[in-house]
């Protein structure tokens, strides 16, 4: 007769409960942590292996192979947005610093890691930058902040040209961006309104189109690869709406409790991730019957935000869609999504 320890006899079990909960849909392994106290954006560079973090006054750099940091790049100021550009060279960073008469970005060679700031003029009340995205064409919208409460213009800059241009006049301070995983669609989400606007920018047409509005503060929001549906959580819930801006009627989670903070689509199936207030879970979402299909314990209990992002929940992908990472206390989680297990 063969002999099994306690150990296999336990392990085997382990194993038979992880499959089951991944085909159950039920939550799959933890993930793994990443130390950055002062953690505000994430920016994954496929290319490189890297996570890039912004922190303070500098970016730090996460090589995932390793399960190490590699000296940081040390821009100054006090860093916020980040996003990689299509081509993968450049690393642009918002930064919320600001003098009398400009704000700026930061455009990072990844090569090199010399810094080029590009400066703007500030408008009335202007504070320092907030948000950047990358369309398809390599050009980013640029978000700003205000000194109190107010609106600000919306710019978009043009690398190979040196060219800013306005492409809307009046938008709320410190909206956050999001861009398709196609690039061609930038999905914006403007705070500090109870209406809750949200709008879409065409990166090929250069058009801006003020959407509708959920009725409740926004300060997230996450867009289908094809620009098919936007996720716009806020406190009374997560808003769904399709392709033309308009509202479907799906409200996702709980007013005031357990609810999305987040969405980050999935870049390569009909999948949306929503880091979930109250509990440590991200939860998996179908876009197609807006149902859970499954989750991922990522330890730390999301808070709710306040309706201001960059407090937790941030939430990333790499490029394939195999990397999720989501910002947590303390730092930075992160998971494999083992396509096909939903």
């Amino acid at each position: 007769m063969r002999a099994f320890s306690r150990s296999g006899i336990l392990g085997g079990i382990a194993m038979a409960v992880l499959l089951l909960c991944s085909q159950s849909g039920a939550a799959l392994a933890a993930a793994k942590f990443i130390s950055a106290p002062n953690r505000v954006d994430i920016a994954y560079d496929d290319a490189r292996g890297l996570l890039y973090i912004s922190s303070g006054t500098q970016v730090l750099r996460y090589q995932l192979s390793t399960s190490s940091f590699l000296s940081p790049i040390t821009l100054g100021g006090s860093l916020m947005g980040m996003d990689i550009s299509p081509d993968g060279s450049t690393l642009a960073v918002a930064d919320a610093s600001y003098d009398a008469t400009n704000n700026w970005i930061h455009l990072v060679n990844l090569d090199t890691l010399n810094d080029n700031v590009v400066k703007f003029a500030l408008s009335f009340s202007e504070a320092g930058t907030w948000a950047v995205a990358y369309g398809n064409d390599g050009a980013l919208l640029v978000t700003t902040g205000f000194q109190g409460s107010g609106w600000v213009p919306l710019r978009r800059y043009d690398p190979t040209r040196g060219k800013t241009t306005i492409v809307a006049d009046s938008i709320d301070q410190d909206t956050m961006v999001r861009t398709s995983a196609n690039g061609k669609i930038i999905a914006l989400a403007e705070p500090n309104n109870s209406g809750g606007p949200y709008d879409r920018f065409t990166v090929k047409g250069k058009t801006f189109t003020a959407g509708g509005g959920t009725g409740w503060y926004n300060f997230e929001i996450g867009v289908a690869p094809n620009g098919s549906s936007y996720a716009i959580p806020t406190y009374g819930g997560t808003f769904i709406a399709d392709q033309d801006l308009h509202l479907t009627g799906t409200v996702i989670g709980q007013y005031a409790g357990p609810q999305p903070i987040a969405a980050a689509y999935d870049p390569k199936k009909a999948l949306v991730y929503f880091p979930w207030a109250e509990t440590s879970q991200v939860k998996v979402y179908s876009t197609g019957t807006w149902q859970e299909v499954g989750s991922f314990d990522f330890v730390d209990t999301f808070s709710h935000t306040g309706n201001w992002a960059f407090t937790n929940g941030r939430a990333k992908t790499s490029k394939d869609g195999t990397l999720l990472f989501v910002t947590v206390d303390g730092g930075v989680r992160y998971v494999k999504t083992h396509h096909g297990k939903f």
